[in-house]
């Protein structure tokens, strides 16, 4: 077991820790873990020979038993969306455990194949369990009785067959019910492209409609109104089984976009490689093929290109580089760049073909190669329903598509399914790079591409021009008025979201990125409600020193969280360890401002944003970081909440320069070397200010570990 592989089992077991805590406080959880043991000793006794064999369909039928009752128990736990997320997280267990029952192998040990359907089944039925928590905190009285479908007064709790209820929750307009309303919908074919959208969706909820089920989940906007979107996942691959996906779609939910996100493979190309991705500018359909002996293939090129808003949406992606922002970085795509490997067993194809691959993959990942990150390039696309790795169909493809870039197989349905008579759906296709035809890479290399193309996708939705797609506004329908949308409030609800800003330090063990030479950050606690889309924001720390903070997706309420910070212009060798040590470059722009000797110390504002679930509030939370010279540390102020909006540009404050004087009220002197400490109104001296608090009447300060002075 690798250094990684043993610090996310202990964050895995960590987790897994605080969910049985969080279950800990329902008075029947002891009961609950004694049912469990009981039923499952009798359950594992009464198996049949044929039930003891691993691996066969009478193992996965008592496994999913086992699966049930177990579930069936944890379920009754669930009170309240903090129980809920602590169900989720013992469900992915009793997951890993079933598989282990199935197969006889923890499943690090054997990893399922890629459609395995026996683990799919698994999975299918753990999704079943989510959604049956969810129920149970729907309202079952007034207009949310509708919810589901459920008649009011039908009870909710209590089910007690071996499986979920068919029903999931769901919000029907109709009904009375809040509106739902999705802007794009996303079809995923693998499950690994699956979960890299899911991961990077907010306030994700299960919804069951006529002809499928989804996951609803938000994306943040321009407008700081986020996005509504739709995930779903197609268990079959090609043409046909993408078209099925988007016709259901469109029935069940009638999005403004299609999306389709996940891998692709690529012709060489020196322009782009693997890891990067491409959006599809434009369809050649080679599904309609003819294969005559003693003739070459011949294929039909249909498709044609991407509607107009996809276009105008290309067209502006050179423009759009700043606002995508660091979707590119190892942090927000979550996984490190994989090895390449280039020996000249790796090629297959005619040597001209070997030659143009090998100059493709040196321009990236070579000696001279120029850049570091992923890239997005807009292209088009080939779409076919057999996987492509045969040099001799593809340059048979480019006789009558000389621009062909990438391959897939799920684009030619979707497209079909979009056009209609009455309306046709724009499709945005966004593909991660994870082959190329005419080489053997690693398989690492598919979950990459997946999740670069999942970054990207969210990135881009969240930097859409205005009116580009316009993010739905959901309003309450409240029974017996007009029903027009509720006038927004002038001051935030009572359990808003306050994020604080706690201390600097090292990554913890448990964090989700893995672990890089000296990688640190802010520790931050919310003593309010969830908070969403937390950005610890940019900030100066001296001419051409600047930091940046990484976006956390969620802070539960009364949670906490680690933010990594990292620095830009502060080492010119651009050393890992440099890039972290915000205390060096604190200290050395303390040393250039007044001497490495003497002297104030040196503060900067630092800041956070976040928004409630809903995202009609926004929350920028301020603290003031300083490098105490005496001790060469670094501490931080107390957190204000002043600053809230309707959307994120309302909550925009001035940046101060560090050291930048702010109007005092009441301010303390400290006299170097005297260990004194005395009041000013204000002060007119060149030491250090400090602000006394709003309505502090008594204040201590500290020299050392002994109080000086009491004000």
């Amino acid at each position: 077991m690798t250094q990684f592989e043993r610090r996310a089992l202990r964050a895995r077991q960590q987790r897994l820790d605080r969910a049985i805590e969080v279950l800990k406080h329902h008075p029947q959880f002891p009961a609950t873990q004694v049912h469990i043991l009981e039923s499952t000793k009798v359950a594992m006794a009464a198996l049949t020979e044929t039930e003891k064999q691993m691996g066969t369909a009478a193992r996965l039928e008592a496994v999913l038993r086992l699966l049930d009752m177990r579930a069936r128990d944890y379920v009754e736990l669930v009170t309240s969306m903090e129980s809920q997320e602590a169900f989720m997280i013992v469900l992915g267990e009793l997951g890993r455990q079933a598989w282990k029952e199935y197969t006889g192998f923890h499943i690090e040990m054997l990893q399922p194949a890629a459609g395995d359907t026996q683990y799919q089944t698994i999975q299918c039925r753990l999704s079943d369990w989510i959604g049956e928590g969810y129920k149970r905190l729907v309202p079952i009285s007034g207009a949310a009785s509708h919810i589901g479908g459920h008649d009011a007064g039908s009870p909710q709790r209590g089910v007690t067959s071996s499986e979920p209820a068919d029903h999931h929750p769901r919000l029907d307009v109709r009904d009375g019910a809040q509106p739902t309303t999705v802007d794009i919908a996303v079809i995923t074919i693998r499950e690994d492209e699956y979960e890299a959208v899911l991961n990077r969706l907010t306030e994700p909820e299960l919804m069951k409609c006529t002809h499928r089920s989804y996951v609803i989940g938000t994306v943040s906007s321009r407008t700081g109104r986020p996005y509504q979107v739709a995930l779903l996942r197609s268990v079959e691959q090609g043409p046909n089984a993408g078209q099925d996906a988007a016709r259901d779609i469109i029935e069940d939910l009638d999005p403004q976009w299609l999306g389709l996100v996940g891998i692709a493979g690529a012709l060489p190309d020196k322009d782009f490689c693997l890891g990067d991705v491409v959006v599809a500018t434009r369809l050649h359909d080679f599904s309609v093929s003819a294969f005559i002996e003693d003739t070459e293939p011949e294929f039909a090129n249909q498709g044609g290109p991407m509607k107009k808003e996809i276009q105008d949406l290309i067209a502006l992606l050179p423009a759009l580089r700043k606002e995508l922002g660091d979707w590119n970085l190892e942090t927000n795509i979550g996984l490190p760049v994989p090895k390449i490997d280039l020996r000249s067993d790796r090629f297959y194809g005619p040597e001209q073909w070997k030659r143009r691959v090998k100059d493709a993959l040196r321009a990236r990942f070579g000696p001279k190669a120029v850049r570091q990150r992923p890239i997005v390039t807009a292209r088009p696309v080939a779409s076919s329903g057999s996987l492509i790795k045969d040099t001799e169909i593809v340059e048979g493809w480019r006789k009558t598509a000389r621009d062909v870039a990438a391959v897939e197989m799920e684009l030619a349905g979707v497209y079909a399914a979009a056009r209609r008579m009455v309306k046709e759906y724009p499709v945005l296709a966004v593909r991660g790079i994870s082959d190329i035809v005419g080489f053997k890479r690693d398989v690492a290399w598919t979950t990459y591409a997946c999740n670069t193309a999942a970054s990207l996708f969210v990135a881009l939705l969240h930097s859409l021009p205005s009116g580009t797609l316009n993010p739905s506004r959901q309003t309450q329908l409240v029974s017996g008025t007009n029903n027009n949308p509720t006038e927004a409030p002038s001051v935030p609800p009572a359990d808003r979201p306050r994020v604080a800003f706690r201390e600097w330090g090292r990554i913890p063990d448990d964090h989700s990125v893995p672990i890089r030479a000296g990688q640190a950050g802010f520790s931050l606690a919310n003593d309010g409600g969830a908070a969403y889309e937390v950005t610890v924001e940019g900030f100066v720390i001296r001419a051409s020193v600047t930091a940046r903070g990484e976006t956390i997706s969620r802070i539960a309420g009364h949670g906490d969280a680690f933010a990594l910070v990292w620095l830009e212009g502060f080492s010119p060798l651009a050393i890992a360890t440099a890039k972290w040590d915000l205390l060096g470059a604190m200290r050395d722009a303390a040393g250039q401002s007044t001497g490495l000797y003497g002297g104030p110390d040196y503060s900067i504002d630092v800041s956070v944003t976040y928004r409630n679930a809903d995202g009609s509030w926004w929350f920028r939370s301020m603290s003031r970081l300083t490098y105490i010279r005496s001790q060469d540390r670094l501490a931080l102020g107390p957190t204000t909440h002043n600053l809230h909006g309707h959307t994120k540009e309302a909550i925009i404050a001035p940046q101060h320069e560090p050291n930048a004087p702010t109007p005092p009220t009441a301010t303390l002197e400290f006299g170097w070397g005297t260990g004194l400490c005395q009041a000013s109104w204000p002060s007119r001296t060149r030491r250090r200010q400090y602000q006394l608090p709003p309505n502090t009447s008594a204040l201590t300060c500290a020299i050392g570990m002994q109080p000086a002075l009491s004000i």
